[in-house]
């Protein structure tokens, strides 16, 4: 009887162990096996041609006018939920979701900020376009929020890429600051297969449209006495 005790005893040893082995085989080749790689992006508009003597008055790039002081550019807000560094999709009505394996190389705030300073640079409105991190005075600020960022794909067949921002400029120049317009531009572009890459691109396109009318609005001789 002791013998059967014993042998039963045994069995039920093997049994745990093998079991034991079989689970921490299965734990180590979830444990070796790699973990899906994220992919990340930054939004490319292009750059503003510089002006040359050869192009046509009606060309769209302004030309420089000095002489109009110092423009600080300080950091867009971006409303939630387009504020992470995940991709976010609208897939049907106002459902919406974010990429785990695709998002921004960096904070789209930073990216969108850095490219908008690029830009206003480049189309050389202003004596300096500097950031808020700059110490050197400005008299004019650029204050921007981002209300939209996100792939629409509520029609399958035809989805969007979607960037809306609402743009303010101050004269900060005085004792008073005051607003010298609030404007909201919005820009859409077509995606293509809708692949995250594509997304990407699309947005490229989209945020260049509102970079180009933000630039024609700075240039127009009304605005600030010019």
């Amino acid at each position: 009887m002791m013998t059967v005790y014993i042998n039963r005893i045994a069995r039920i040893g093997v049994v745990a162990v093998a079991s034991g082995l079989c689970l921490l085989s299965t734990s180590c080749g979830m444990l070796s096996r790699p973990a899906p790689e994220k992919t990340f992006f930054a939004i490319d508009p292009g750059q503003l041609p510089v002006p040359t003597t050869s192009q046509a008055p009606e060309s769209k790039v302004p030309s420089t006018m000095p002489g109009h002081g110092v423009l600080e550019v300080r950091k867009l807000r971006i409303a939630s939920p387009y504020d992470g560094q995940a991709l976010v999709y609208r897939t049907k009505g106002d459902q919406f979701r974010s990429d785990y394996y695709n998002g921004f190389i960096a904070a789209p705030d930073q990216l969108l900020t850095g490219t908008l300073v690029a830009w206003l640079s480049r189309a050389g409105l202003f004596e300096s376009v500097i950031n808020s991190a700059s110490d050197i005075p400005a008299k004019y600020v650029l204050e921007g929020n981002v209300t939209a960022l996100y792939g629409d794909y509520t029609n399958k067949t035809a989805p969007i890429a979607i960037i809306a921002v609402t743009v303010f400029l101050i004269d900060d120049g005085n004792a008073q600051s005051r607003i010298l317009f609030q404007r909201e531009y919005h820009a859409t572009a077509p995606i293509g297969s809708g692949s995250a890459d594509s997304l990407v691109k699309g947005w490229g396109t989209a945020f260049r449209q509102i970079l180009e009318r933000i630039s024609a609005d700075l240039a127009d001789p009304a605005l600030m006495g010019r």
